[in-house]
């Protein structure tokens, strides 16, 4: 079937990853017919994340965003999406705890830097290059979940508990998936090359969908309990116009 199409298993992976993201934007789309949730930043955000991913991944699909380095072929596109959707997914979770924009920032910052390395990693000549970069990157992780599961937990326990369930849920499910990469990273190609490169592909696909696509939908299926503390713009201007 696959040969019949013109595809390799490693690329109809990448066109699942890219059906998938776009599935999600459309689910989101639905979320949001109903209520003001499409002129807010959260409905905003996740769309981002998604439409991000998805061009990224149709992109790689195609066989565009990927360059040779070292005689090995990079998926260039992978870490811009990286780049690009992780910060807005950390950011998500800085509102949700009302968190202080500098430790949101201390958290981006980090975010980009070890997705930084990794890519540096990706495009070593040596193995042991690979696994410097991979080992300075997992240290800045480390130092990331220190002030996720700290810092910024404290400050969403002292939300109500409904928005504290909500925080929680998409953290824990955050921190799962994304101790999860790293793994993948230096299993596959990257580093040890034990991992196919048809199971490295799916693993990033399937991280990428959970960690994105499901995380987009936990939060805008939350949309009542948002609004009920308001953060919906719409709430804010209808308790504004209650009469005294």
């Amino acid at each position: 079937m696959l040969e019949t199409l013109g595809l390799d298993t490693s690329t109809a992976v990448l066109w699942i990853g890219a059906l998938a993201m776009f599935a999600g934007t459309l689910v989101y789309f639905w979320l949001g017919r109903s209520v003001a949730v499409y002129k807010e930043n959260f409905f905003i955000m996740a769309i981002s994340i998604t439409v991000i991913a998805a061009t990224a991944y149709l992109a790689m699909a195609l066989g565009m965003g990927r360059m040779e380095f070292n005689g090995e072929e990079v998926l260039v596109a992978r870490y811009i999406d990286w780049l690009l959707t992780t910060p807005l997914i950390i950011a998500l979770l800085g509102i949700l705890a009302r968190a202080d924009r500098s430790l949101i920032a201390t958290l981006i910052g980090l975010d980009v830097y070890m997705i930084s390395a990794g890519f540096l990693g990706a495009i070593s000549e040596t193995l042991v290059v690979s696994l410097v970069w991979w080992a300075i990157g997992s240290v800045a992780y480390l130092i990331f979940l220190y002030l996720l599961l700290g810092a910024l937990s404290e400050a969403a326990d002292e939300q109500p508990d409904d928005l504290a369930t909500v925080y929680k849920t998409l953290r824990n499910l955050t921190v799962v998936l994304w101790s999860i990469y790293p793994v993948v990273w230096i299993l596959g190609g990257n580093g040890f090359d034990v991992l196919p490169l048809v199971a490295e592909e799916a693993s990033f696909v399937t991280l990428d969908v959970l960690s994105k696509v499901v995380f987009g939908y936990i939060l805008l299926s939350s949309h009542e309990t948002l609004r009920v503390y308001s953060f919906y713009g719409a709430e804010r201007q209808s308790t504004a116009e209650e009469p005294a």
